[in-house]
């Protein structure tokens, strides 16, 4: 199995860990063992109920004959992210479809919901992007922008792209997309721990830190430019709290505290990070204000540990991990500390597991990852509706959610049917992609939604 407890858990306390193992061992000899059970209070929910999704064709993008190839490039990056949204089903163009007026008669032949047709122009360094979404049942284009890109082998120039799927899907749903986003990660390479960076089709994967003390927690800013996390120095070393400029790659620790600073997480506006600090035999959370380098504050006060802190969308909340009542539970507090609702499952002598939540930042469901079937797996409880949960895995071993911008989908790492590596799955339809394979990748976080500088939009 690819994960381990005090290096692949994002969320979680090193320490902490030792004692509940010893805990939970105990708890299972007293329940005869049984590990292979889902949890009380638990519905598994993988069996989906899949609506039909409406047939989206995407015509190759025609235009300028010298373009042919970013051409070429642009259509297979827009029929990719059009697919991971999970919200239509693509269908290929035939040959007489592909150029040419629209025949809406023809494409409601086959169907066809939405097509795509967009064309290419010289515009500078880079090009314009002219897209038009058709709505075939209504006979008329639906939507219409012209969108300016970055040369084709502009670093932002697939990021670009990305960011006309994800208007695609909000002309067409009204929702976010997700395709404007990038994941970063851990990696054990070695005697080496590494950081990465992938977006979120899988694509342009590059490292960020390589270093031979432990990196933990990786997480983004709102704004998807700096990165926070925590970094063991040496063997047996303290665990500074760092961020990272990723466009400077100057660097700044936050905290240093004599044992343990980790789990950060960012407040939805940027302006303060919270995060765990070792205290005594435990581990407590706190803020920092970002804007003015100062002013710490504690945040809880808890008889054991709580860690993990995860804002709400508008920042006023935060859930996180304590084992306060003696097992592993996720809480819910105001993000200005005080009193804590228990949001997870909990049943007076029944065992339980629930650790690394991650608020959505569209709603009030929290993802995590709970003890089930042998093994850990995601789950999701809504904060508005406290004391059940869903389980979205049943296979494997599967740990640390981290949800996309768009709210729908969880990018986590785990064992499947690829091996090991991180997966992305849609919590509406459970369909399952492998995100980047191999051992020893790690505690998955997802950015918010991009808006590279280098894309322009002019209204038509």
């Amino acid at each position: 199995m690819m994960m381990s407890y005090g290096l692949s858990n994002k969320r979680f306390s090193f320490a902490l860990m030792a004692v509940l193992l010893v805990f939970a061992a105990s708890a299972a000899s007293a329940q005869g063992g049984d590990t292979t059970r889902i949890p009380t209070g638990v519905v598994l929910g993988t069996r989906y109920t899949v609506l039909q999704r409406p047939l989206l064709a995407i015509r190759p993008v025609g235009g300028d004959p010298a373009l042919a190839a970013t051409a070429q490039q642009v259509t297979q990056i827009l029929e990719r992210d059009l697919d991971y949204s999970d919200r239509f089903q693509i269908v290929a163009t035939p040959a007489n479809l592909a150029t040419g007026e629209v025949s809406y008669e023809l494409w409601r032949s086959l169907n066809v919901v939405f097509l795509v047709a967009a064309e290419l122009a010289p515009s500078g360094a880079g090009s314009t992007l002219t897209v038009t979404v058709h709505d075939i049942p209504f006979t008329r284009a639906k939507q219409t922008q012209s969108f300016v890109l970055p040369a084709a082998g502009s670093p932002e120039f697939r990021m670009a792209v990305h960011t006309v799927s994800d208007e695609i899907v909000r002309w067409l749903t009204g929702q976010p997309g997700a395709a404007a986003s990038r994941i970063a990660y851990t990696r054990w390479v070695g005697s080496n721990y590494e950081l990465w960076i992938v977006d979120s089709d899988g694509e342009n994967a590059r490292r960020i830190i390589s270093a031979p003390g432990a990196i933990y927690s990786p997480t983004f800013s709102p704004d998807g430019r700096r990165i926070a996390y925590g970094a063991r120095r040496g063997e047996f070393g303290r665990v500074e709290l760092r961020e990272r400029d990723l466009v400077t790659n100057e660097e700044r620790v936050i905290s240093n505290r004599p044992l343990m600073s980790f789990t950060p997480s960012y407040a939805p506006n940027g302006k303060r990070i919270a995060f765990s600090i070792a205290i005594g035999s435990g581990n407590e959370i706190h803020d920092y204000d970002l804007e003015k380098n100062c002013c710490m504050r504690r945040l809880t006060r808890g008889p054991r540990s709580d860690v993990s802190p995860t804002y709400s969308p508008d920042g006023s909340r935060i859930a996180f991990h304590s084992d306060r009542a003696g097992q592993s539970h996720i809480y819910v507090m105001s993000a200005e500390g005080g009193e804590a609702t228990l949001i997870t499952p909990y049943t007076f002598g029944n065992r339980a597991f629930f650790t690394s939540p991650d608020w959505s930042p569209t709603g009030t469901e929290i993802a995590f990852h709970g003890e089930s079937l042998g093994g850990y797996q995601i789950m999701i409880a809504d904060a508005a509706r406290p004391g059940s949960a869903r389980q979205i895995t049943d296979r494997g071993s599967n740990e640390d959610p981290s949800w996309a911008p768009d709210g729908r989908h969880l990018v986590y790492a785990g064992v499947g049917r690829g091996g090991s590596g991180l997966y992305v799955i849609d919590t509406q339809s459970g369909r399952i992609r492998t995100l980047v394979s191999g051992s020893r990748i790690q505690m998955p976080e997802w950015s918010g939604s991009l808006t590279p500088a280098a894309v322009a939009r002019a209204d038509n």
